[in-house]
C-alpha cells in the first residue's frame, strides 16, 4: 500500500515542473517581444481561435515545386519545351548548361524561361546552382546575373532583322534587345537583377571581388545598369547601399547555390547563398524587411499581357574569361494547403504568410499598422510601388486613422512598442499558476475519490459474495 507521504511528495514535484514551465515560457515570450518601437500586428483572429501559449498552429501555407519553371537533367529535354538560350550557351545534356567558357573573350551566355507552362508565380522561391572555372584567379572576367523579369522576347529569333528589333523596342517598352551590358542582360531589363561581378572595370572601386549588387527596373526607357562603374552609376534602383562582398569560395571552384525568395503577398524578399564548402546551411545576403534604406514597399513587375515573370541566368566574357555552369535551376510556389488559390487573394492568406515564414525559414515578420491598407494597395493598385509612398507621406501628415476591415475591433490593435509592465506581469503569471494548480489539486482529488470509491465497491461486492455463499450452504 502507498504511504500519503509518496503521494504528497509527487503532487509537489508536479507543482514545481509546472511552475518551471509557466517561467520559462514567460521569459521566453518577453524576449521575443523585444521588437523595434515602430512595429505592429494586427490581432484579427476571434477569441475562440488565440494561439495558446502551449503552442503555434501550423501554418496553412506549403511550398510547391513548379517543373515549368524549373531545369533538371536531361536538360535538352527541358530547354526545347521550356527555356530560351542565348549567345554561345553549351547544352551538355547530363552535365551542365555551360554559360561562358574559359579562353573564349567577348562572349555571352543567356538562359531565360519562355513562359510556356506556369509562370504566372505571386509567391515563389528560385534556387540556382552553378559553378564558376578559371585558369588563374588574377585573369577572371567578367560576372553573372540572375534575373526575375518581365520580358523575355529579346531571345527570340525572330528578333535579327532591323525592324523586328525596332518592333520589339517599340512593343516592350524601350528594351536593348541586342544589348548584354548587364552581364549578358540588356542593360534595362526590367524586373529584379542580381549581379554578382568578378571583375572591377571602376578603378576607384575599392570593393574586394567578388561582390553582389541588388537592382530594380520598373521603367527600361528611364533607368538601366552601368556596367563601366560596376554597378555603381546605375540610374535603376539598387536596394543596397554598398557593395554586398561574396566570400572567396566563389572564385575557388566552389559549387554555389543562390536562393531568391519572393512573396507579393507582403512584399517580401530575401536572397540567400550557400557554399558548397561551407556547409548545407543558407548565409542571408539581403532581405527587404531589414532594409535600412527603407526598401520595404514594391511589387517586381509582371508581363502586361500574360501576367507571367520569367526566371533567367546570364554569364559574360570580356577581355578576362570564366567558366560559368549552371546546374539546376529549382522554383517552388507558396499556396494555401487546400489548393484554393482564390484564398491568396485574401486578407486571412496576407496575414497567414507571417507564420509561414517563421515555420520555413525561421524568418518572422511583423505586420505594420497599415497591413491592411498595404494588402488592399497590393491587390487593387498596379502603381503600388510610387501610389504607396504618397499615400503613407499623406496619412502620416494628415494623422489619418487606419482603414479596418468589417468585422474588425480598433480596440484590438495591438502596438508592441506598449508593453504591459513589470507587476502586470507578474500577476498576469501568478494567475496562471494558480489555474495550473488549481486544475493539479482538482485531478489529484478526483483520482483519490475513484480509487476510495474503487475500493469500497469491492468490498461491498464481496460482502454480497460471501454472503450469497452462506446462503447455498446446507445444514449438517
Amino acid at each position: 500500500m502507498r504511504k500519503p507521504n509518496d503521494q504528497v511528495r509527487k503532487l509537489i514535484v508536479a507543482v514545481i515542473i509546472t511552475s518551471l514551465f509557466l517561467i520559462f515560457h514567460q521569459s521566453t515570450t518577453s524576449s521575443s517581444d523585444k521588437t523595434t518601437k515602430d512595429e505592429y500586428y494586427y490581432d484579427t483572429k476571434p477569441q475562440a481561435m488565440q494561439e495558446s501559449f502551449f503552442s503555434r498552429s501550423r501554418s496553412r501555407i506549403i511550398k510547391v515545386p513548379n517543373s515549368d519553371a524549373s531545369l533538371s537533367i536531361p536538360y535538352l529535354d527541358k530547354i526545347n519545351k521550356y527555356w530560351h538560350i542565348g549567345g554561345s550557351t553549351q547544352v551538355r545534356n547530363i552535365d551542365s548548361v555551360k554559360l561562358t567558357s574559359k579562353n573564349v573573350p567577348h562572349t555571352h551566355g543567356s538562359i531565360i524561361s519562355n513562359g510556356i507552362g506556369d509562370n504566372t508565380m505571386n509567391d515563389f522561391e528560385v534556387v540556382f546552382d552553378f559553378k564558376l572555372t578559371y585558369d588563374d584567379p588574377t585573369t577572371i572576367g567578367d560576372g553573372v546575373a540572375f534575373v526575375i523579369t518581365s520580358e523575355n522576347g529579346f531571345l527570340l529569333k525572330d528578333l535579327t532583322s532591323s525592324f523586328a528589333m525596332r518592333q520589339y523596342m517599340i512593343n516592350s517598352g524601350g528594351i536593348l534587345a541586342n544589348d548584354i551590358s548587364m552581364m549578358g542582360f540588356p542593360q534595362n531589363l526590367p524586373g529584379l537583377a542580381l549581379v554578382i561581378d568578378t571583375f572591377a572595370n571602376d578603378p576607384t572601386n575599392k570593393q574586394d571581388i567578388p561582390f553582389l549588387d541588388i537592382f530594380l527596373n520598373f521603367n527600361p526607357q528611364r533607368h538601366s545598369y552601368h556596367i563601366e562603374s560596376d554597378g555603381h552609376k546605375s540610374s535603376n534602383r539598387r536596394l543596397n547601399d554598398h557593395h554586398i562582398p561574396l566570400k572567396k569560395n566563389i572564385l575557388q571552384n566552389d559549387r554555389i547555390k543562390l536562393r531568391i525568395i519572393y512573396m507579393e503577398s507582403i512584399s517580401f524578399l530575401k536572397i540567400d547563398i550557400q557554399y558548397e564548402t561551407e556547409g548545407d546551411y543558407w548565409i542571408e545576403l539581403y532581405q527587404n524587411n531589414n532594409d535600412p534604406q527603407g526598401n520595404k514597399h514594391f511589387l517586381l513587375p509582371k508581363n502586361d499581357v500574360t501576367g507571367q515573370r520569367f526566371i533567367g541566368m546570364s554569364a559574360v566574357n570580356g577581355d578576362l574569361t570564366e567558366n560559368v555552369e549552371l546546374y539546376n535551376i529549382k522554383t517552388s510556389e507558396f499556396h494555401w494547403n487546400n489548393g484554393d488559390e482564390s484564398m491568396e487573394s485574401t486578407f486571412d492568406y496576407y496575414k497567414e504568410c507571417e507564420n509561414f515564414l517563421l515555420q520555413e525559414f525561421n524568418q518572422r515578420i511583423t505586420m505594420e499598422k497599415d497591413s491592411y491598407t498595404r494588402w488592399k494597395m497590393l491587390k487593387s493598385q498596379p502603381n503600388y510601388k510610387d501610389q504607396l509612398k504618397e499615400k503613407i507621406i499623406h496619412d502620416e501628415q494628415n494623422k489619418k486613422p487606419i482603414e479596418l476591415p468589417q468585422g474588425i475591433n480598433q480596440h484590438r490593435i495591438v502596438s508592441k512598442k506598449h508593453k504591459d509592465p513589470l507587476w502586470k506581469k507578474i500577476i498576469k503569471l501568478i494567475v496562471k499558476w494558480i489555474i495550473i494548480f488549481i486544475f493539479i489539486v482538482t485531478f489529484y482529488l478526483l483520482s483519490i475519490y475513484i480509487r476510495v470509491s474503487m475500493k469500497h465497491w469491492k468490498k461491498i461486492r464481496s460482502k454480497i459474495r460471501k454472503k450469497s455463499s452462506h446462503d447455498y450452504i446446507l445444514p449438517i
